[in-house]
């Protein structure tokens, strides 16, 4: 089978509609919004289940040759009508002069013809005025280059000219017109004139023509890279008295991570420093955490020695958090605008997280934690920034994660804060399944509901559900309490029975006593299964499923994202 990208004109896209009304949730709706764009396939599970309100997401097949819609209009119950924007996840490339997909118009085989306009000032200056614009064939900015001619002006009205070619390009200077690039005399006696292999003259800068013919450049710092030689000076200037520093800068020429600490609250002993984490154990009030920051390798391969050094550190007994920049997404819609998320990237970095047993820390603010700081389609959003903390962080520490907005920055700020516990004396009241296998059950929902009762009908319900409420919480603290102990209790004591029949197998009490306590061992089991499905709202239970890790595992994170502080 040949396959040719010349020859695709269709290709699926996932397109996203941002903050949609609900009563637009519907599969019709949601179909006749995105035949606007093409051929509408499916939804993804979040959409189907309206389980993330954030924004409808829906695959369309497009053709990729014709224009893509970036609002829609839409009109409600009452007849308002209202402007839908429109997210398209990923557009393929296209040459609107090839009309073929796989490059854009920068990298367009197509020649353009070349336009000269030679435009002479007057002959009693010594400033000369030439335009000449080159519509480049292999231009990657898609832009039209500008070029300067300097004609001397004894040659001005010859028909040979010198042509001279700043690098980079000229961008216009004053107030002349657009285009035009002004070089005074002054300026070409301080400039040398080479002849380049191509056999075209350059004009090479020497010092103080920089700033006289190029266009100025700004001088932007994209991130802080501090040197090892350095890392002292920049230290003491901060003047940050009762701090300590621990850096990477060992490893790492241009140290990746800094960790400051105020070694009057905190103790911090580093156990393990590499290119792409920091490990340290942290002393707070006496209790101990183990803390690893991250900053993450953009190249995946470079990444798997940061997955196997996080392995490698982690901590199941003391808790632990990892946190900072991963410099990778865990899942496609951790991201907007760019490219796809890498499958394999984000399988590794979830199989991390699986075999480490780390659980993502309940957190409030932004969800996106980077950008690109681009505008329209140009923009690209990605949350890379995490807190990932261990079982026991969640069993001991009450703890939240906040994400701010990142100022000047093109990420935002992660703080943990630490919450201090909170002593709930009102506990809701609900409603467990097991209650009803108790014999007692039924006896306490017909004593409540014969009793007397006067007043509305309404009133009447909701005065015997007052009174059917105590009397269940009774029952359940006399029988069902602790639920868990009493199978531990219950299943020794079945053991230990076990044992002595062992020793006189012909001992009738002792048969007897064992076929009671199996029974109400089955039943105790039965009990805590159903208590145990209804808290963790897991519908399929397999026996010996509440012994391991992978059910108590989300039945914690479930509490502690539940827990209002």
């Amino acid at each position: 089978m040949k396959f040719d990208v010349d020859e695709m004109v269709k290709v699926p896209i996932w397109i996203q509609f941002p903050k949609l009304p609900w009563e637009f949730w519907s599969p019709t709706m949601l179909g006749r919004m995105a035949s606007l764009s093409g051929k509408p396939m499916f939804t993804d599970q979040c959409t189907n289940d309206m389980s993330r309100l954030s924004y409808a997401r829906v695959l369309v097949e497009m053709e990729v040759l014709k224009e893509f819609p970036h609002e829609v209009i839409l009109e409600d119950e009452f007849g308002e009508q209202f402007v839908q924007r429109v997210v398209y996840e990923w557009r393929p490339p296209v040459c609107s002069k090839c009309r073929i997909m796989g490059h854009t118009d920068a990298g367009s085989k197509v020649i353009r013809k070349e336009q000269k306009e030679w435009v002479q000032k007057k002959a009693d200056s010594d400033v000369f005025i030439v335009e000449k614009v080159v519509r480049s064939v292999n231009d990657k900015s898609n832009k039209a280059a500008v070029s300067s001619d300097v004609v001397s002006k004894e040659s001005a009205g010859e028909s040979s000219k010198t042509n001279v070619s700043p690098q980079p390009e000229a961008s216009p200077i004053g107030d002349k017109g657009k285009g035009k690039t002004i070089v005074t005399r002054q300026q070409m006696n301080q400039s040398k004139v080479e002849i380049m292999p191509s056999g075209r003259l350059e004009l090479l800068e020497t010092k103080g023509s920089r700033e006289s013919i190029f266009p100025q450049i700004g001088e932007n710092v994209l991130e802080t890279r501090v040197t090892r030689n350095n890392t002292g000076k920049i230290w003491k200037k901060m003047g940050l008295k009762g701090w300590k520093l621990i850096n990477n800068n060992d490893v790492y020429e241009i140290g990746r991570i800094w960790v400051m600490y105020n070694e009057e609250k905190i103790k911090v002993l580093k156990t393990m420093i590499c290119e792409q984490m920091i490990h340290c154990m942290i002393d707070r009030n006496g209790e101990r955490i183990y803390s690893t920051f991250i900053y993450g390798e953009n190249d995946g391969m470079n990444r798997r020695r940061l997955w196997e050094n996080i392995q490698s550190v982690a901590q199941k007994t003391i808790p632990w958090v990892v946190l900072s920049d991963f410099n990778v997404i865990l899942r496609n819609d951790d991201r907007i605008g760019g490219n796809l998320a890498n499958a394999t990237d984000c399988e590794e970095f979830q199989n991390c997280v699986d075999d480490t047993n780390l659980l993502e820390l309940r957190w409030s603010g932004h969800h996106f934690t980077w950008t690109n700081n681009q505008q329209g389609e140009d923009m690209i959003w990605r949350k890379i920034d995490r807190v990932f903390v261990s079982v026991r962080w969640i069993h001991v520490i009450e703890s939240e994660e906040k994400v701010l907005n990142p100022g000047l920055s093109d990420h935002s700020p992660l703080i943990v804060v630490f919450i201090e516990p909170v002593c709930h004396s009102f506990k809701p009241f609900n409603f467990f399944y097991m209650w009803t296998e108790c014999d007692e059950f039924l006896e306490i929902v017909r004593k409540n509901d014969s009793g007397p009762c006067e007043g509305y009908k309404m009133y009447r319900v909701v005065s015997k559900l007052k009174r059917l409420k105590a009397d269940l919480k009774l029952l359940n603290k006399v029988k069902f309490s602790n639920i868990t102990t009493k199978v531990q209790n219950t299943k020794k004591l079945l053991e230990d029975i076990q044992s002595n029949i062992q020793k006189d197998p012909f001992n009738v009490i002792l048969m007897d006593e064992e076929h009671d306590v199996f029974n109400h061992y089955k039943c105790l089991l039965r009990w805590e299964e159903n208590f145990y499905k209804q808290k963790s709202r897991f519908q399929r239970i397999e026996p010996g499923n509440l012994k391991t890790s992978f059910f108590h595992k989300p039945l914690r994170q479930k509490t502690a994202i539940n827990r209002i502080n």
